[in-house]
């Protein structure tokens, strides 16, 4: 399935355009950490996600509203408030 990821506000600090992801269609969360429903992505996703949306390494910003889903990082996801 293939998802347009959008982030706004101070998600989206920096005026990113939109990126496309695909994700399996299982992979829609119901509540995971407590902060609405996610779609779960990996973590090289995760990874390319806050370059795009904030490649500044100093930067404090939220980078994009990507969520690590474990303490290990292994798993990672993204609010479908963001999602069109």
């Amino acid at each position: 399935m293939q998802i347009i990821y959008q982030p706004s506000g101070i998600n989206n600090f920096h005026n990113a355009a939109a990126v496309k992801l695909r994700v399996p269609a299982t992979a829609l969360l119901s509540d995971p950490i407590g902060t609405g429903d996610m779609y779960e992505i990996s973590p090289r996703q995760a990874r390319r996600l806050r370059e795009h949306f904030c490649g500044i390494t100093d930067c404090r910003c939220p980078g994009g509203a990507i969520a690590n889903l474990n303490f290990e990082g292994t798993r990672c996801g993204v609010p479908t408030a963001y999602v069109r």
